[in-house]
């Protein structure tokens, strides 16, 4: 025996398994395993026949298939199903050792079931459906088949499923649906029975089909049964009905007393016969639907329909599942949502029969009989006297039978009653209205529709009309006692539409009104007053109450028919009513006469009037302003026209007022709208013009634009404004200009301070040329500020420019609109704010040219061109060597561009060209001044144009024409020359032509001339030149480095693009080549190296202190660089790095930094001529002197000896001299030993505040000046004899404060030199150094109502003083004395005791003022009139409102400060931070207490009561000299 052997033989006996055992048996088989599987280990005897395998072992099976198939083809894997106790297949088999796949289909399908199952290894389940419980995952059918190990049988409750390949047999059943299993009695659930026998679903189906039914059952595998209805005795689950049917066994056929319930298909109550669902409706005790009948089980649309049908009604309805409602109306209730019509028909359980109180609503497919127009009006009362007094008819009565009666007898209202009664009438609802179900009497003719109750009326329209065809419904409108429709009747019960349209129409009025039930109204416009909601005009018509008659105050406006008279009127618009009297607010009169508005227009635009108005029904007025004695509402504007009854023509002395559409100021005249701007008092646009009644756009844009100005406002409704800028107080928002023209109510003339503003139309052409700047507005005076006067009379800012540029000088200035000065410097009166340098210039109106004694400063360009070097520099020439293209930054600007062009009637082929060439080279420029076109023909005449402006020289070549001539040479060389004669120096000159110089006699002088003012010539030519091929034109070319090139040549096309790059600025024309080689080259950024000259600065250091002597055991500096490229700039750059003050340079080459200097004297500045290495203009010092200078930065003086603190008893005058004195040696180590200096200190404040006082306490001295006027001067000497009393004298300056007598007074202490002992003069006084200090007081300083801000008046005193240092300094830089520094180097604001409040508000505001002009200290003045608490209360108030207001106030004792916190030191008593305002009190030299009233003494030094020593420590001991440095030129 072998396997192979054994495979055969059982698979020739049809088995599917086959084993070998005990290495010679074969056995056959289709199942295995019943007795279990164990190890391979006890199968390996091996076969007899084929001792290479196994076969088997004793009473061991090696078990193979044979390879038949399992299961039958036609079956199908379905899936892994849920099972439970009720079965999803209901037929099972317990299998057991044969259960698989095969054997359970193959079982299944012997019993003529469609699918069988295998569940739980070894049970066979069969059914014709399946999954009625759900699928699952095949994981959870994993359980190993007992038949066949290889297969999963299902699992616990899971059955496997596979189809067995039987199939229903298909029929044609139409309309065939399973509705359920339901239960059966012997009464029958479905009444008729078919006969029994064989029995199928179709079979069935068709026996039911036949006799008509809608429903059938099969039952207990053989009955059949017929009905309409089902359901009656409940409904049960699908699995009590799985019993086979006898004539199919793949279907399922009910079971016992079980019925297998199926729709035929059949539907009764369809759309083809009207049947149509309507929704589901709310229902009440008081049916939607009257009629109602309990179907029972019976229950279904198609009973409902015909038994609603048969009653004659429209609608049927289904409602909770089984009752039936019918009617001819339905919704009265409201539609509801669909799913509360959610209860099963009783007769059909497929269907939906409404819910609890809902009706499921169809039609029945009836319809009612409609008569036109008719209307239902709703349910009457009606009693013996009759609502409706005509009876029309009685009988057989329909709604249209009574309809057509009462139309032909001409009422417009009828009404049915009592199923059969016909009535007619006007009006109607005399005894009230009833609720529609009252009124639900079937008619007697027509039983779909109802015909009213006893003694009800359903009352209808005819269909007559109750208002005029062409009349309309306009809305409800709001009405008050000002009447919006003027004319008001009573109409009682005769109101309605019809009546009070007639009534209107008859008078002539275009619109009707109907108001609170009872009244008519008319007019020709209406809604004045506001449109609201219809819901306001709800009265009911006393004559017809299906109308609504507005409200109380509302009116129900129709038009009548009536419309105005169509006029050609365009342009008119209406503007108001407005007042008129005696002296005419439109002044001209029409004829009198039939008037209306078109009439009136026509006039008046015939006489060129912009407005007109008609007045009393038959008067006409025009003008060109109006509203002058007010507006009114248009309520007193309502006259009908004595010509046009539908429009209203003014009143008594009324004026409806239109525009006639004609407009002066329009966009196609280049007036264009800017916008809103901010004015103020000093006028944004400069000219203001009060208009008045006459403000409007148009004047104000005629009389700004005939003064030559660019842009207009309006200001306020009732101003003009002009001028030529805008905007320099902001833009404002655009609400804030919306007052309306005094002379155009329709429009927008500005604010209060506020312009609406527009252009003229005027072209703008700001005056600009290369390298001219504007530098502002500026003060002049007889002793001028420019003084070089160049031209008056007709002048603009651009020809000022060119006379001065021709003049050599850097600046030039436009004043008093006509004049024109120059200069190379400029300010030294001041600088004002543009706006006093506005009035228009005589030759350009569109621009400004200063004012009286102002001038509006511009740079000339010559600046630019020439030097860039400051006030103090010097200029200098230097060649050096360039391969760059661009040009040198002082080279970009040059004269004129010049065009010369040949205009005879041979360069009519080229003009075109030409004319382009010169277009794209103007385009381009950035470099030329101005421009200069000459044209030149034979005969020569000359034709030539200067201009700056690029529009000028488009419009002069656009009239070019190549024309006359004749023979070949030109006059060239004439039109050469008198171009160069007009340019300017360093121009460049293109000469177009196709011929040769005929007056070539000239070309000297041609040549001569463009040498002398650097000209550079080009020539484009074209042609042969008459043959000479252009030598004449190349020769100028080469000698003034220019170029010739021919047209329409690529030679010609880079020269073009070449000069183009020079006159954009991108290419020097000192680069181009000199052949034509180099062109390709040039253009490719390649340009030849050359050498030019570059104008240089050389700058003299502004801190040149002289020339000293340098002795080497006694150096003045420390050595802090040796170079040989050494400069002035150089080593102050190197010293202020180190922070030292002062530094020189010796030998050329020697740097020294230091604090200070002369230890060896001076000596003079000729010995110090070495040249610097570094730049040989500047000199640096000599072999043993130093050229001494002061560094850019200067150190706080450092304090060497400390004040005692604390309370002062009575001092002499010497003592307090001697105090002096000795604060000034601590601070002149470093300072004064080197140079001389000035202290001024101000102080300002009312009078009777102590100022005066106060400055004699800080000083130590007697200011008698200060106090008596008196010619005295005191000598304030570091040094000087104690016991000497210091005479003062007073040098005053009168300062306008708003008084006359307000004066500020400069206390000058000078010094005198006196006998002193030998050791303080070498100290002090040796070299004749000495200190200034000059005290000032404010006098008549007031913040009253007469004088509101002084400290205006105070910044202008501060402001020339700091102008008059800086133009001494700069006039005088190498010879300054510091005496004449009258800067103000510190300010004392004395504020005075009012308790504990903290500033007022006159303080802030100049406190704020002041901040940044002057070195700012408030103090309080006469601090013993406080308390200590209320000392403290008021510096705290104070501090706040400093703090508060943003006030920056000067803080001497920052550097302290910052230095303790440095050294994490507490303060010494000298030096206590103390905060700010500073408390003080003075008293009377040479006193140093104040006796108060009551006896009583205060030392000014006490802590307690005053800050006075603290404030001597930070002015006088630390701080004095250390303030000249920090006065810096304010704004």
């Amino acid at each position: 025996m072998t396997v192979g052997k054994c495979y055969n033989l059982c698979r020739k006996l049809k088995y599917r398994f086959f084993g070998v055992q005990y290495a010679s048996q074969c056995w056959c088989g289709n199942h295995y395993g019943r007795y279990g599987l164990r190890d391979k280990n006890e199968c390996r005897m091996q076969c007899s026949g084929d001792k290479t395998t196994y076969c088997g072992a004793g009473w061991r099976n090696d078990i193979f298939t044979t390879g038949l198939s399992a299961r039958p083809k036609d079956s199908a894997y379905l899936g892994c199903f849920i099972d439970n106790a009720a079965r999803d297949l209901p037929k099972v088999v317990n299998a057991g050792v044969k259960a698989n796949s095969h054997y359970c289909i193959k079982l299944c399908k012997r019993a003529g079931y469609k699918y069988a199952g295998l569940q739980y290894a070894s049970y066979c389940t069969c059914g014709n459906s399946y999954g009625s419980l759900g699928r699952v995952s095949n994981k959870q059918c994993k359980m190993t088949c007992k038949g066949d190990r290889r297969e999963k049988c299902g699992g616990p409750w899971r059955n496997s499923v596979y189809s067995t390949g039987l199939k229903t047999r298909k029929v044609s059943t139409p309309g065939l649906k399973y509705l359920g299993c339901f239960v059966d009695k012997a009464t029958r659930d479905l009444r008729r029975e078919a006969p029994k026998g064989h029995m199928s679903v179709p079979k069935c189906y068709r026996f039911c089909r036949k006799h008509k039914y809608k429903f059938f059952g099969v039952q207990y595998g053989n009955h059949c049964f017929c009905g309409n209805h089902y359901g009656r005795f409940g409904i049960r689950p699908n699995t009590e009905c799985r019993m086979q049917c006898s004539g199919d066994k793949t279907t399922y056929c009910g079971a016992g007393w079980r019925n297998s319930v199926y729709a035929t298909g059949l539907e009764l109550a369809t759309t083809g016969a009207g049947v149509r669902k309507l929704g589901c409706y709310v229902d009440k005790a008081k049916r939607d639907l009257p009629h109602l009948y309990a179907a029972g089980h019976k229950t279904n649309k198609a009973f409902c329909w015909r038994y609603c049908k048969g009653k004659g009604y429209k609608y049927f309805g289904l409602q909770f599942g089984n009752h039936c409602t019918c009617g001819n109306t339905y919704g009265r209730y409201g539609k509801a949502k669909a799913s509360s019509c959610s209860a099963v028909c009783k007769g059909d359980r497929r269907r939906k029969c409404g819910g609890t109180w809902r009706n499921e609503i169809f039609t029945t497919g009836l319809r009612s009989k409609k008569a036109k127009r008719m209307l239902h009006l709703g349910c009457f009362v009606d009693s013996k006297a009759r609502d409706l007094p005509k009876l029309a008819g009685k009988g057989r009565m329909t709604v249209g039978k009574c309809y057509n009666l009462c139309r032909k007898l001409k009422y417009r209202f009828f009404g049915v009653q009592y199923a059969s009664q016909c009535w007619c009438g006007n009006h109607y609802g005399r005894y009230g209205l009833r609720d529609k179900n009252e009124c639900r009497m079937q008619c007697s003719g027509d039983k779909t529709t109802y015909c009213g109750a006893g003694w009800r009326n359903d009352i209808f329209t005819t269909g007559l009309s109750a208002r005029p065809k062409d009349s309309a419904y306009l809305g409800c409108f709001i009405d008050n006692a000002a009447r919006d429709l003027p004319k008001v009747v009573n109409a009682g019960v005769k109101a309605n539409s019809h009546y009070c349209i007639k009534l209107c129409k008859r008078a002539g009025y275009k619109y009707a009104g109907l108001q609170y039930a009872s009244y008519c109204t008319c007019g020709n416009s209406y809604g004045s007053l506001g449109r609201v909601s219809n819901k306001q005009c709800k009265m009911t018509c006393k004559g017809d109450r299906r109308e609504k008659c507005g409200g109380p105050w509302r009116n129900s406006v129709y038009s009548t028919g009536l419309k105005t008279r169509k006029a050609s009127t365009p342009g008119m618009k209406y503007l108001g009513c407005f007042v008129d009297s005696s002296k005419r607010d439109l002044r001209r009169e029409a004829p009198r006469g039939h008037m209306s508005v078109p009439k009136c227009y026509r006039f008046c635009r015939k006489h060129k009037y912009k407005f007109f108005g008609v007045q009393y029904s038959n008067h006409c007025f025009c003008g060109n302003h109006y509203g002058r004695f007010g507006i009114r509402p248009n309520t007193e504007c309502r006259m009908q026209c004595s010509g046009d009854k539908t429009t209203y023509c003014g009143g008594g002395w009324r004026n409806n007022v239109y525009t006639t559409g004609l407009e002066v100021a329009t966009i196609a005249k280049g007036v264009r709208r800017l916008g809103c701007f901010v004015d103020n008092a000093k006028r944004d646009l400069p000219l203001v013009h009060n208009a008045g009644h006459k403000a409007s756009k148009p004047y104000c844009w005629k009389f700004c634009k005939s003064r030559g100005y660019v842009y207009f406002g309006l200001q306020n409704g009732n101003h003009c404004t002009c001028g030529n800028n805008y905007g320099a107080f902001g833009r404002a928002k655009k609400s804030s200009c919306r007052k309306p023209c005094r002379g155009d109510k329709r429009s927008k003339c500005g604010g209060a301070y506020r312009n609406e503003v527009f252009t003229t139309g005027i072209e703008l052409e700001r005056p600009s040329a290369p390298g001219m700047k504007h530098m502002g507005c500026f003060v002049d005076s007889r002793k001028r500020d420019l003084p070089k006067l160049a031209a008056t009379g007709d002048m603009s800012v651009l020809k000022c420019r060119l006379k001065c540029k021709r003049l050599g000088y850097r600046y030039f200035g436009v004043q008093f609109a006509k004049q024109c000065w120059c200069g190379n410097s400029y300010g030294k009166h001041g600088k004002r704010s543009q706006i006093e340098c506005r009035m228009q210039c005589t030759g350009d109106k569109a621009n400004y040219c200063g004012n009286s004694w102002r001038n509006d400063i511009y740079s000339t360009g010559i600046e630019l061109e020439a030097s860039t070097c400051r006030l103090g520099t010097k200029e200098k020439f230097v060649p050096y060597r360039t391969c760059s293209c661009k040009p040198a930054p002082d080279h970009r600007s040059l004269g004129s561009l010049v065009f010369v062009i040949d205009t005879t009637g041979s360069m009519g082929r080229v003009i075109k060209s030409v004319k382009n060439n010169i277009r794209k080279i103007i385009a381009a420029n950035k470099r030329f001044d101005d421009f200069v076109v000459a044209t030149f023909g034979d005969p020569y005449k000359k034709k030539l144009m200067k201009t700056t402006s690029a529009s000028k020289i488009y419009r002069f070549l656009n009239k070019l024409k190549a024309r006359g001539g004749g023979d070949c040479p030109e006059f060239a060389m004439s039109g050469a020359l008198d171009a160069a004669e007009a340019a300017e120096p360093n121009s460049v000159m293109i000469l177009f032509t196709d011929a040769s110089a005929k007056d070539r006699r000239k070309m000297g002088a041609v040549e001569a001339k463009l040498k002398a003012k650097r000209i550079r010539f080009f020539t484009v030519a074209s042609g042969r030149q008459c043959g000479t091929n252009g030598k004449n034109f190349a020769k100028l070319a080469k000698v003034t480095y220019g170029q010739f090139s021919r047209l329409h040549s690529k030679v010609s096309n880079k020269v073009m693009e070449l000069i183009r790059r020079g006159v954009r600025g991108d290419l020097s024309f000192s680069a181009f080549p000199s052949s034509r080689g180099g062109l390709t080259r040039v253009l490719k950024g390649k340009c030849p190296c050359r050498t030019v000259t570059r104008r240089i600065c050389v700058k003299p250091h502004p801190g040149f202190l002289g020339c000293y002597l340098d002795d080497p055991e006694y150096p003045d500096f420390t050595v802090a660089m040796v170079s040989n490229r050494m400069t002035v700039w150089k080593c102050n750059k190197i010293c202020k790095a180190k922070k030292f003050s002062y530094f020189g340079v010796k030998n050329g080459k020697i740097c020294g930094c230091g604090n200070q200097y002369g230890n060896s004297g001076d000596t003079a500045n000729a010995n110090c001529n070495v040249a610097c290495g570094g730049n040989p203009g500047e000199k640096c010092g000599g072999n043993s002197n130093n050229s001494v200078f002061e560094s850019e930065i200067l150190h706080p003086i450092v304090v060497t000896k400390e004040m005692e603190s604390g309370t002062k008893t009575q001092q002499t005058g010497q003592q307090e001299a001697a105090y002096l004195r000795q604060c000034l040696e601590s601070q002149t180590i470093d300072y004064l030993l080197s140079k001389p200096a000035c202290f001024n200190l101000l102080a300002i404040g009312e009078d009777g505040l102590g100022k005066v006082t106060f400055l004699e306490t800080l000083f130590g001295v007697r200011a008698a000046g200060l106090r008596e006027d008196k010619d005295r001067a005191v000598a304030v000497t570091a040094g000087a004899d104690p016991s000497r009393e210091f005479p003062v004298s007073v040098l005053k300056e009168k300062l306008c404060l708003g008084d006359s007598s307000s004066t500020i007074e400069s206390l000058n202490e000078s010094q005198t030199q006196q006998q002193q002992q030998q050791q303080q003069q070498s100290f002090l006084s040796g070299n004749n150094r000495r200190l200034t200090v000059r005290l000032m007081s404010t006098v008549n300083y007031t913040v009253g109502e007469s004088n509101r801000s002084p400290w205006t008046s105070v910044a202008d005193f501060l402001a020339k003083q700091v102008t008059s240092y800086v133009n001494t300094r700069a006039v005088n830089q190498f010879d300054f004395r510091p005496e004449e520094d009258e800067r103000v180097h510190c300010c004392l604001y004395f504020l005075p005791p009012i308790g504990g409040r903290g500033l007022r508000r006159c303080d802030a505001l100049a406190l704020k003022y002041l901040e940044d002009k002057v070195n700012l200290v408030p103090v309080l003045a006469k601090a013993d009139s406080y308390t200590a608490d209320e000392l403290n209360d008021r510096k705290s108030a104070v501090a706040a409102d400093l703090q508060r207001f943003g006030i920056a106030v000067h803080q001497f004792l920052l550097p302290i400060q910052q230095q303790l916190q440095q050294q994490q030191q507490a303060p010494q008593p000298g030096q206590r931070v103390l905060p700010s305002p500073l408390a003080v009190i003075g008293a009377p030299h040479p006193e140093t207490s104040r006796t108060l009233p009551w006896g009583s003494s205060v030392s000014v030094e006490d802590d307690r009561y005053s800050d006075v020593a603290a404030v001597r420590r930070l002015i006088v001991e630390r701080n004095m000299l250390s303030k000249l440095p920090a006065t810096l030129p304010r704004k």
